[in-house]
């Protein structure tokens, strides 16, 4: 038994340059026991047979719906999940199953994730998950899931980590954020810690694995020169999600203290430090890591006066 009227689940699959396995991606959500389901492709322009590809496998299925990504809308993943979740607004959604071109679905991921979604009545339901290359076996196996304390921070600092194809979501949750379009990596982690810090996210787990990911070179996520791009990403992704914390007053003592590590120790940003010191003053975060950062901060100033002092001598 499922719930009230077995709902409808949206399936947001974002998909480029995929022709050769994506066909293997549409089987697996076909075959999925809980049938109730819309599957919207959000094509970003694909250059190969993907389009071909995937129009004639829908022919026959009209679960399936097929959007090239319009212009207005900048090139990569982060854009194609906001297309989706902008054509899930405009069909009144209610649940959210985000999907990758190159990933398997059990066969009972939608059926197991929404029935306990309704019946707890939480935001959004997490799987196990298995990584695989080329081949992979469908089975009931167990992973026993990581069990959270404060499910914000334990995300931050990747005590409990997952991608966007995992949880299925209710949409009224997932769509008070969307996806940076700037970030080339760690997206998934900047928004969904975004949301998780800012609307506390009543949450089950389902120790049986429902998601297979393929692990390959070629993944949606990768690209050219992709050490630079995740390098460059993310400093930037440290950057927006700190001054997305202090923005709107949510740093707890964990945040502050992994923060404050980062921009005093590693990227040295004054501005940033400043602004994390001044939230942990105002909320009365914790007086010791507010003195910590002081005391070091001046260590670090006068540890760099002595050096300067040094140079000049040589």
């Amino acid at each position: 038994m499922i719930t009230t009227d077995n709902p409808k689940v949206t399936i947001l699959l974002a998909t480029f340059n995929r022709a050769h396995l994506i066909i293997e991606t549409l089987k697996s959500i076909q075959n999925q026991t809980y049938d109730n389901f819309e599957c919207l492709i959000t094509d970003d322009n694909s250059a190969d047979d993907t389009e071909a590809v995937i129009n004639k496998f829908i022919e026959t299925d009209d679960r399936f719906l097929y959007f090239k990504k319009p212009e207005k809308y900048p090139q990569g993943l982060s854009a194609s999940r906001n297309f989706g979740l902008d054509l899930a607004e405009k069909k009144k959604a209610q649940y959210i199953q985000f999907f990758d071109d190159d990933d398997i679905m059990h066969p009972q991921k939608l059926e197991l994730q929404i029935s306990t979604l309704i019946k707890n009545n939480v935001d959004f339901v997490l799987c196990a998950s298995k990584r695989f290359t080329k081949n992979y076996e469908i089975s009931n196996e167990v992973k026993e899931l990581y069990r959270f304390n404060n499910f914000a921070d334990d995300y931050l600092v990747g005590k409990i980590h997952f991608g966007a194809p995992i949880p299925l979501f209710r949409f009224n949750y997932i769509n008070r954020n969307r996806f940076d379009t700037a970030l080339f990596y760690a997206e998934e982690w900047v928004c969904f810690t975004q949301l998780f810090y800012h609307y506390t996210p009543r949450v089950c787990l389902i120790d049986t694995i429902l998601f297979y990911q393929r692990k390959h070179d070629n993944s949606i996520t990768l690209g050219k020169d992709i050490e630079l791009k995740k390098t460059k990403s993310s400093k930037v992704s440290g950057t927006i999600l700190v001054n997305y914390l202090n923005k709107n007053g949510l740093h707890t003592l964990l945040s502050s203290r992994v923060f404050a590590n980062i921009f005093l120790f590693k990227t040295r940003d004054e501005r940033v430090l400043n602004e994390i010191l001044s939230e942990i003053k105002s909320k009365n975060i914790s007086k010791v890591l507010y003195f910590e950062i002081i005391f070091f901060r001046s260590i670090l100033k006068l540890q760099s006066k002595v050096f300067m002092k040094i140079s000049s001598w040589i």
